[in-house]
């Protein structure tokens, strides 16, 4: 597969990596009401309030009919593993999987339907691949959601005063 001279510049510039571009591409948002998060649990929290890039979506919607079980029109969390591998090069460890599923409580899940596994994904992706600014000009756009979910985000300890989040909730908030 030959590279065009735009993505050696860029691999060049990334310290010889090409870059993924979950971190641009994804947002966690906060509801209004923060009130509403007592009520959630992580995996209501991730089909309700991850916002994945449509370039993204493509990519996790092509994984997921390819892995998706008709009958049940989920992933199962077995194939979970190959699906990241189609998503992220060289994937992650089972033990990396294993708390990915953990940080969004799913240890106990047995399939995702298609939204949670967008989600599962955006969150893998996050985890994996870091927070980075973007380089090209072109993902500006995206560098200013980026800095509106920081925005969200700063100050989580502040904004949560007063309100009653699960263990759960508050772990995968704090690693977002």
């Amino acid at each position: 597969m030959s590279m065009t001279e735009a993505e050696i510049e860029r691999r060049v510039k990334n310290g010889g990596k090409l870059r993924n571009s979950a971190s641009q591409t994804t947002r966690f948002e906060l509801p209004f009401d923060l009130k509403d998060l007592e009520e959630m649990d992580p995996k209501d929290y991730l089909r309700q309030y991850t916002v994945v890039s449509s370039r993204r979506l493509y990519l996790y919607q092509k994984v997921f009919q390819k892995y998706r079980n008709p009958s049940l029109n989920a992933v199962e969390v077995k194939d979970l593993s190959k699906c990241i591998s189609d998503i992220i090069v060289g994937g992650i460890s089972e033990e990396k999987l294993e708390e990915m599923l953990h940080l969004t409580s799913m240890l106990d899940v047995g399939q995702l339907d298609s939204k949670l596994f967008y989600a599962f994904c955006a969150v893998v992706e996050r985890q994996t691949t870091g927070k980075k600014m973007p380089d090209d000009p072109s993902e500006l756009m995206e560098c200013h959601k980026q800095r509106l979910e920081s925005a969200d985000f700063i100050g989580l300890s502040y904004k949560f005063k007063g309100i009653s989040l699960s263990e759960e909730m508050a772990r995968l908030l704090k690693a977002l």
